[in-house]
């Protein structure tokens, strides 16, 4: 449904708050949607996690060719 209607609209944002916000699927009601707990990271928080877990395995990656 979002790749054919979103409009270049980014999927969250087509979601929650753009035109897909009253679209109800068949298989995932809007109900159900609203009932599960769903966290968003900002952009920020979310870079700093992919750089973290980079850095994380970076580690790791040391730790086996010594």
């Amino acid at each position: 449904m979002w790749m054919t209607s979103s409009g270049g609209q980014p999927f969250f944002y087509w979601l929650d708050v753009g035109d897909g916000k009253t679209v109800n699927h068949p298989e995932c009601s809007r109900e159900k949607l609203r009932q599960e707990r769903n966290t968003y990271l900002e952009l920020h928080v979310a870079f700093l996690y992919v750089c973290m877990k980079r850095a994380f395995w970076d580690e790791m990656d040391k730790g086996t060719n010594d």
